[in-house]
């Protein structure tokens, strides 16, 4: 017998595909007589993407997943996408759709998953619905049917009708203004995101055309941080966390907001980075002192997970933990010229906190963004 499901497949997408490929989608692939588990119904802010996408699992037969641009930049790096499309339960299958990016820019942007089959959407709707339809109509899937409801007697049908109304009014009134939107929630976090990745990017241009910064190997970056190690001199440590909304100074502060322990991380072990660009500039002439400067830029987006969401009459709070908060580090070093100079390690870093908290106002007509802490 067919194993019976609660829905034929679940559709995944970033919020900012919704209009352009998933609504439609949704629609002809119901046209066609599927039940789809819809991520834009179903996935609520605060929900771990992974989680609700491995309960889709449990419910459905197949998984839809748009990968796109904003797709892997919001939630998903390549290892943690690689693991989802190799993810299968018995006869369970992820059936990914390429939009607005093409094969070999997938092969730049996330190579470990550049050679996945995947459907492209560039092709069409009727022509992604098709190809859908025939994998997952040749699955046999047996529906769950929810169970059927006895007619309810006349006056019980209108005394419903007459306290939904009642109901709905009072919504109206009384709760329509008190709901903040898990889009506004979601625009909100991700515009700080662009906002700070901005800031980052724009420094890596300065570096490269105005400084004259080129791309460096971490070989050579190492062994410039060993012969600094080893110069032996009394040393001083300068640290300044540029957070896109604050400066922030000291390695204890720094060390607070950042969650790092700032002297663990070093060229030594790429800070942390996975597949950071590096840059080197030419030594500085312009002081007796011999001075080397390097910046490490990540490339990996910055994902995030709120960890808690409270609402007091109109007010609401969302705390916000981030992974790969660090966007670019910018380091000096100032070697001694003599064993009674001091050596000068200076550190910049272009991070996001490792947590966040966005309260939310609502001022009559809407709700606003009020501070981030």
């Amino acid at each position: 017998m067919p194993p019976t499901y609660s829905y034929h497949a679940f559709l995944s997408h970033s919020v900012d595909d919704k209009i352009g490929i998933a609504t439609e989608l949704d629609a002809a692939l119901k046209e066609k007589g599927l039940k789809i588990w819809y991520s834009s119904r179903d996935l609520s802010v605060g929900d771990s993407i992974t989680e609700r996408i491995n309960s889709g699992l449990k419910q459905c037969r197949f998984g839809i997943v748009i990968i796109s641009p904003s797709f892997l930049d919001k939630f998903w790096g390549p290892y943690e996408l690689t693991m989802l499309l190799n993810k299968t339960e018995g006869e369970k299958k992820i059936l990914p759709i390429l939009y607005n990016i093409s094969k070999d820019e997938l092969a730049v942007r996330a190579p470990m998953i550049a050679d996945i089959f995947a459907i492209e959407a560039r092709h069409g709707i009727p022509y992604v619905v098709e190809k859908l339809y025939h994998v997952i109509q040749e699955a046999n899937i047996l529906i769950k049917e929810k169970p059927s409801k006895s007619k309810t007697p006349g006056l019980i049908a209108v005394g419903a009708l007459l306290l939904t109304a009642v109901l709905a009014l009072s919504y109206f009134y009384f709760g329509r203004q008190q709901h903040l939107s898990d889009n506004l929630i979601q625009q909100t976090i991700e515009k700080r995101i662009s906002e700070l990745q901005q800031v980052a990017d724009a420094e890596k241009e300065r570096l490269i055309h105005t400084v004259g910064s080129k791309e460096v190997e971490a070989t050579a970056i190492k062994k410039l941080f060993t012969d600094f190690q080893n110069a032996h001199s009394h040393y001083r440590n300068e640290y300044e966390l540029n957070s896109g909304l604050q400066s922030i100074h000291s390695r204890k502060n720094v060390e607070r907001i950042a969650a790092i322990d700032l002297e663990s991380i070093s060229p030594l072990n790429d800070y942390n980075l996975t597949t950071p660009i590096i840059f080197g500039f030419e030594s500085s002439t312009a002081s007796a002192n011999r001075q080397e400067k390097y910046a490490y830029y990540n490339t990996q987006p910055i994902t995030y997970t709120i960890t808690s969401s409270d609402h007091e009459e109109q007010q609401h709070t969302v705390t916000v933990t981030y992974k790969n908060p660090i966007r670019l580090i910018q380091t000096t070093l100032i070697f001694p010229s003599k064993s009674q100079d001091t050596k000068r390690h200076q550190m910049i870093i272009t991070a996001v906190p490792v947590s966040e908290t966005y309260s939310f106002s609502f001022n009559e007509k809407d709700w606003q963004m009020t501070k981030i802490e």
